[in-house]
């Protein structure tokens, strides 16, 4: 048996996090010009870099942050010519084969927007169709 004990600076992380461009550290002057998005649910970089990209090129976002990332919670803050509930509007509109956004709501006081996302895995080439 192996017991492990792990101590974390997170105040290191998140400074090496944001020197990387991986998260992005508070801007006060960027408060109250974007929408806050929380995605839940996803578990994959990939999966963040889809929805990121979606923003940007289909949903209009001239601008996207990710200010906290965890395992299946995403935080981004989203610019573009749109309120929160524009946005949450494209959101449920939105369709990927691989990538499901499923909007849960918007906090009325702060307008932050909450999305489940489900990422699903490409078949696998063994999955073909049956001789006949």
């Amino acid at each position: 048996v192996v017991v492990v004990e792990v101590i974390v600076d997170v105040d290191r992380v998140n400074a090496a996090l944001e020197r990387s461009g991986l998260v992005a550290g508070a801007d006060p002057g960027q408060a109250g010009e974007a929408v806050l998005l929380e995605v839940v649910g996803l578990t994959r970089y990939e999966a963040l870099q889809t929805v990121i990209a979606a923003l940007k090129e289909r949903l209009g976002a001239t601008g996207v942050r990710t200010l906290l990332f965890e395992n299946e919670r995403q935080l981004l803050s989203v610019e573009g010519p749109f309120d929160a509930n524009a946005l949450l509007s494209r959101l449920s509109r939105y369709r990927n084969p691989r990538l499901i956004l499923e909007p849960l709501g918007m906090d009325a006081v702060s307008g932050q927007i909450r999305v489940m996302g489900r990422w699903i895995e490409e078949d696998e080439p063994a999955q073909s169709a049956p001789p006949g």
